[in-house]
């Protein structure tokens, strides 16, 4: 099975492309902070998400939450890792590239595919607007 991961900036790139390859009836999982975030265990339910008094900032008109405590940041490039290793079974430097990307903000869509799957989500990643595509056999 080939991993595929396309990069996105733009949040409603990320809408687009999920809409385009369901049409293709191809699987792919969104990975980004939120999506992490709201998975179970994998902040610390003790500890808020933003620190007290933080207010959401607004860059290049949209709002953008303030930062995660660095612990928290942690917690969340970790639980990218442990996914696309036990998910996705991409080798350790890849994840490590990948995990780079991740803690600045970046947005990733995974298509699991056959090789004449994996062209098309390719193609649809790369279509939708995607910053980096990649293949992983």
């Amino acid at each position: 099975m080939t991993t595929v991961v396309g990069i996105f900036d733009a949040p409603e790139d990320v809408e687009d492309v999920t809409q385009r390859l369901a049409a293709a009836e191809l699987d792919a999982t969104v990975l980004d902070k939120t999506s992490l975030e709201q998975e179970p265990g994998s902040l610390d339910p003790a500890v808020p998400a933003l620190a007290p008094g933080a207010a959401a900032k607004v860059i290049a008109g949209r709002e953008e939450p303030t930062l995660l405590s660095k612990r928290d940041q942690q917690i969340l490039v970790k639980a990218f890792r442990a996914r696309l290793a036990e998910d996705h079974d991409l080798s350790d430097e890849a994840i490590e590239g990948y995990a780079t990307t991740f803690s600045h903000g970046g947005t990733f869509v995974l298509v699991r595919a056959n090789d004449k799957d994996a062209e098309r989500a390719i193609q649809i990643l790369r279509d939708a607007g995607a910053t980096r595509v990649s293949r992983h056999d």
